[in-house]
């Protein structure tokens, strides 16, 4: 186990996660802060536009995860970024392709379906439970303790 964890593990995700936060370094280099926050800022709208993008995106999980952050750093809605973590990995073309050899047409639409529909959810329940959270936090400054001798 030892060995896999410190060794055979980057091998294994290395390549990945260094196209990821290439990618993720063009997105952010190249597109200014906030610059697609009017279509990808929030809303059901701005999910599916990361949906329609992670599908038919051959990308891994490793490597999404740095491009996601830089969807956010152009104003991507921590919902929309959580949608294309969701749809872009499940729907790779390598996998969709196995899964249509193995189990057939019918499951694979079934599969395609079952991801967006969860994706789409995730990332609406994230938006929605994002500023709940952070009024929440943010009122934790403000309590006072009191000290009894």
């Amino acid at each position: 186990m030892m060995k896999y964890g410190f060794i055979t593990l980057p091998k294994d995700i290395g390549a990945a996660l260094v196209l990821g936060i290439i990618i993720a370094g063009l997105i952010s280099a190249l597109v200014p802060p906030d610059y697609l926050t009017l279509y990808i800022g929030g809303g059901i709208i701005s999910i599916m536009i990361m949906i329609l993008a992670g599908v038919p995106v051959y990308v891994c999980a490793t490597a999404s995860v740095p491009i996601a952050a830089g969807f956010m750093h152009i104003g991507a809605s921590p919902g929309a970024a959580l949608a294309f973590l969701i749809a872009g990995p499940a729907t790779n073309t390598a996998a969709f392709t196995t899964i249509i050899k193995i189990l057939g047409k019918r499951t694979a639409i079934i599969y395609m379906i079952t991801v967006i529909i969860s994706a789409l959810l995730c990332g609406l329940l994230l938006d929605w439970i994002i500023p709940i959270v952070e009024s929440s936090f943010s009122n934790l400054g403000t309590i006072a303790h009191e000290h009894h001798e």
